[in-house]
C-alpha cells in the first residue's frame, strides 16, 4: 500500500471521528456534591426489635483514629441512624445506656465507579443486647 494512502486511510477515520462525536449526546450530568456517608447503623433492641438510635453513641476506630459518629437520616427516608466515614476498614462501637457494647469489625463503605464515582453507603444494624 502507497504511503500516501495509509494518510488518506488516517484523515478519514479522523474525520469519521468528529462527526460521530459531533453527534453524541453531551449534556452535563449532575454530580451532587453531598458528602459522602460511609458507614449508616440503625441501633436495635436485639429481642424485640424497637429503635434505639436515638439513645445511642457510636464510635468508629481505623487504627489510632476515633471518628464519633453524628445522628442522621438515610437517604430513603429510612430509620435515624448513626453516620460516619468515608472508606475503611473499621471497627465499630456502638454504646446505650441500659445495653452491652455492641461490636462491629472489618467494616466498609463501597467504592463506586462510572460517571460519578464516589461512596456507596453501607448499612449495619447494631442488635443490642440487655
Amino acid at each position: 500500500m502507497p504511503h500516501y494512502a495509509r494518510n488518506v486511510r488516517r484523515i478519514l477515520s479522523a474525520i469519521a471521528s468528529i462527526f460521530a462525536l459531533a453527534h453524541c449526546d453531551l449534556a452535563p450530568v449532575d454530580c451532587s456534591p453531598t458528602p459522602p456517608i460511609g458507614i449508616a447503623v440503625v441501633v436495635r433492641d436485639s429481642l424485640d426489635g424497637l429503635l434505639l438510635t436515638g439513645g445511642a453513641s457510636g464510635v468508629l476506630l481505623a487504627g489510632a483514629n476515633r471518628e464519633p459518629m453524628r445522628r442522621g437520616t438515610r437517604g430513603d427516608g429510612g430509620d435515624t441512624v448513626l453516620i460516619g466515614g468515608y472508606g475503611g476498614p473499621y471497627t465499630l462501637r456502638v454504646d446505650h445506656p441500659g445495653y452491652s457494647t455492641w461490636v462491629g469489625t472489618g467494616l466498609r463503605a463501597r467504592l463506586t465507579r462510572g460517571t460519578c464515582a464516589g461512596i456507596q453507603t453501607t448499612v449495619v444494624t447494631a442488635r443490642m443486647v440487655k
